[in-house]
C-alpha cells in the first residue's frame, strides 16, 4: 500500500511524505492522522521493545523531552530504531542518530540503525561494535562527529545536513560510494 499524493492532502500529510517518503508501511511506526503525531517503537540491543519516541511535527525542536521529539522508556537503557529492518547482520549497516534519518537511509535502499543519541549506553556501544560492517553517517558538527565512535568507519555530511535533509538521490549516491569504498 502506497500513500496517494494528490491535492487533497493535509499539511500533515505533506510533511510526513516529505520526511518519510511514500514508503508502503513501517511496521514499527504508527502515524496518528487525527492528532498529527508519529510514534516510533524503540528496541533494546537484545531485541526487546524498550520505549517509544513521539514526534509532534508542529512543535519546535527545543530541549530534550519538551518539544517536537519526546522519548519514553527506561532511563539509561538502550534504545534503537530500525532493528526490525535488519535482514543481514553481516552486510553493511549504517548508523544514524535519529528515526527520520534512519527512514531516509532505508528509503535509499540500505540497512540502518538509529541510536537516538550520539551518547549511547554501554550495551548499545558493545552491540554496535560487535557488528562486522558499520558506517556512521555524521552531521558535520562536533556533536555529529561523536557518532563516528560507534562504527567501524564513518562519513561526514555537509555542515547543517543530516540524512533526512539531504536530497534522496544525492543520499543514495553518497551511501553507494561509501559502501564501495569500504
Amino acid at each position: 500500500m502506497k500513500l496517494v499524493v494528490d491535492d487533497n492532502l493535509t499539511e500533515f500529510d505533506k510533511h510526513i511524505i516529505k520526511r518519510m517518503g511514500t514508503y508502503p508501511l513501517w511496521n514499527d511506526v504508527h502515524i496518528d492522522l487525527k492528532n498529527e503525531i508519529v510514534t516510533f517503537l524503540l528496541w533494546s540491543a537484545d531485541e526487546r521493545l524498550n520505549g517509544i519516541l513521539k514526534y509532534t511535527w508542529k512543535l519546535d525542536k527545543t530541549k530534550q523531552n519538551c518539544g517536537k521529539y519526546i522519548t519514553y522508556g527506561v532511563k539509561g537503557s538502550s534504545k534503537l530504531f530500525g532493528l526490525s529492518y535488519i535482514y543481514d547482520f553481516e552486510d553493511t549497516i549504517f548508523i544514524v542518530e535519529g528515526c527520520m534519518d534512519a527512514i531516509s537511509v532505508r528509503i535509499a535502499g540500505y540497512q540502518v540503525l538509529a541510536t537516538m543519541s550520539n551518547c549511547v549506553s554501554k550495551d548499545v556501544k558493545k552491540y554496535l561494535h560487535s557488528l562486522p560492517n558499520t558506517i556512521a553517517i555524521c552531521e558535520g558538527d562536533k556533536a555529529g562527529l561523536e557518532l563516528a565512535k560507534l562504527a567501524k568507519t564513518y562519513l561526514v555530511l555537509e555542515q547543517g545536513q543530516d540524512a533526512n535533509s539531504t536530497d534522496i538521490e544525492k543520499l543514495k549516491q553518497i551511501l553507494k560510494d561509501k559502501v564501495h569504498e569500504c
